[in-house]
């Protein structure tokens, strides 16, 4: 009875040669996740929060309003990334599901907000917004990147198999 029990135990376990653990690309997720709250914040304080004591920002309430939502979204985005991070060292089964949301809704977020600023006349114009193209190309490659990683990934799959919560 105790050798059928061993036996099934080995039949769950992974082999040796399989990947897992937080390792290999994941490394790059840990550093990304640890890199977006940090540029988040610095962006709020070096750019979103002057704009809004800007006279041009006084000037429309289109722009004002787009610059509040900015700043919302973005510490929503801060916010999120660090609770993906416990969650990702806390191997929750769940997580790389809530990873492709993260990196689907960025990109979302990034296009709306692009979309919405060159809606504005004074925006359009002036290219008072110039790093919101940068921002959704580099928004899309991670998409384009990571959510096939997390959807196909054996070390993914390998890692994310307790569920903590």
């Amino acid at each position: 009875m105790q050798e059928n029990l061993q036996s099934g135990q080995q039949a769950n376990a992974l082999p040796t040669n399989e990947p897992q653990g937080i390792g290999g690309w994941l490394i790059l997720v840990v550093i990304g996740l640890i890199i977006t709250p940090i540029r988040l914040l610095i962006s709020i304080f070096s750019d979103i929060v002057p704009a809004l004591h800007s006279p041009w920002a006084a000037s429309s309430v289109g722009i004002t309003f787009l610059i509040y939502f900015e700043l919302v979204i973005n510490l929503l985005f801060a916010v999120v990334a660090i609770l993906l991070l416990i969650l990702m060292f806390n191997r929750y089964r769940f997580f790389p599901i809530l990873m492709v949301i993260f990196y689907l809704s960025n990109f979302v977020f990034v296009l709306l907000d692009f979309i919405l600023a060159y809606q504005i006349p004074l925006i359009r114009e002036n290219k008072l917004d110039e790093g919101s193209a940068r921002e959704l190309m580099r928004s899309l490659i991670a998409v384009i990147i990571w959510v096939p990683y997390f959807l196909t990934s054996k070390r993914v799959k390998n890692t994310f198999t307790i569920t903590s919560f």
